[in-house]
């Protein structure tokens, strides 16, 4: 803009000068390309080694040494060839490669061609080890001489966990983990008062394992089927001895990054509690205990809901927990007959059950203020 002026004709002139318009390429959609995998490569290994003068197809798995079904790589692909790229479909297919567990380290790179307007990716991941062994040793100390006299307990106790995991069943990092504790507790090291025994035993798929459609199995984030099977055994010398046993069939997925969901349609568990004299003489000075050790079976299914209602906000967050519970509603009603004494549900469990949970947290610098309403 310029001016003029002057003492017998005060004016100014104005001229305007118009900006070219910005770059419009950068508006242009970019669709997915070709997309490269190499599903078990180890840091000895070299690219170059592999024959790919064969594979025309857009989505190549370059497999080293076939760790990995190549169809399940390609389901848990959610970038597709020719789809428009967009970045929660990135972001997602980072995020489902990480929760498997079956890779020790995930890269993906990116190469733009702005001609063809298309985005090729490269995903390079190192396996992790398919079986795992640990072994635990832990020790604790009871101090509350009132619970060694409820229950027979011991003031020192020592145990020991071995846990067997298999990281990738069946090349679709299928996940069997397998745990063992053994325990007993005793007085100054001399007289043993208690031994368990416990089995776990857990079968993970990395996605929902059901009768629909793969259009709807996309909608559930992170979904996974789990199947678990365990088993109890408490011995607390003249006190009593309890058998327990659980196993269940459970869904678990997240719809969205702020929300999870747990359910479990078929859940089935059994506890057999057998007393001994010297808990039948504690029940005279402790009557509650009468409530809280005896048998029982529950057969049903429950349901867990959680979600954050204020992601965003650093300062404040809003939790929510939903769940729901219910026993022998639809067994009690089909085997009404196995239901009497001396008959095989005669111990089943009928109940609904409702828990409420809602958390306020305000943080400032230095505290942070709860409110819990359940």
């Amino acid at each position: 803009m310029s001016s003029v002026s002057s003492e017998k004709k005060p004016g100014v002139n104005i001229t305007f000068r118009l900006r070219s318009n910005r770059d419009s390429t950068h508006l242009f959609p970019y669709q997915v390309g070709n997309i490269s995998v190499y599903p078990d490569l180890y840091p000895e290994d070299t690219i170059g080694s592999i024959d790919r003068a064969n594979d025309t197809s857009e989505t190549r798995i370059y497999s080293m040494h076939g760790n990995f079904n190549n169809s399940f790589i390609k389901e848990i692909l959610l970038l597709k060839p020719g789809n428009l790229f967009r970045r929660d479909d990135f972001n997602r297919t980072l995020n489902n490669f990480n929760r498997l567990g079956a890779w020790q380290s995930i890269n993906m790179t990116s190469e733009v061609n702005d001609l063809s307007k298309k985005i090729n990716y490269t995903l390079r991941m190192q396996p992790a080890k398919k079986q795992f062994f640990s072994i635990d040793i832990e020790g604790s100390s009871i101090i509350n001489t009132s619970q060694m006299i409820q229950v027979g307990t011991g003031k020192v106790g020592l145990a020991n966990n071995f846990t067997l995991r298999n990281r990738n069943i069946g090349k679709k990092a299928i996940q069997l983990e397998n745990n063992l504790r053994t325990g007993i507790e005793f007085n100054n090291f001399q007289k043993i008062l208690s031994g368990e025994i416990s089995l776990t035993n857990r079968l993970t798929f990395p996605w929902i394992l059901a009768p629909v459609g793969n259009n709807i199995k996309q909608r559930f984030q992170q979904g996974k089927t789990i199947v678990s099977a365990d088993i109890f055994y408490i011995d607390r010398f003249r006190f009593f001895n309890l058998n327990t046993f659980n196993t269940y069939l459970g869904y678990e997925w997240k719809p969205n990054p702020n929300t999870t969901w747990q359910i479990r349609p078929l859940n089935f568990e059994y506890t057999r509690f057998n007393p001994d004299s010297l808990f039948l003489q504690s029940i005279q000075d402790f009557p509650l205990l009468l409530y809280t050790y005896n048998n029982g079976l529950i057969i049903g299914m429950n349901a867990l809901y959680n979600r954050n209602l204020s992601p965003n906000n650093p300062k404040k967050s809003s939790l929510l927990k939903l769940y729901g519970e219910e026993s022998g509603l639809a067994t009690g009603t089909l085997f009404y007959g196995q239901t009497a004494n001396r008959k095989a549900l005669n111990n089943l469990y009928r109940f609904v059950k409702l828990d409420i949970e809602f958390k306020h947290i305000v943080t400032y610098k230095n505290s942070s203020l709860h409110f819990r309403f359940f």
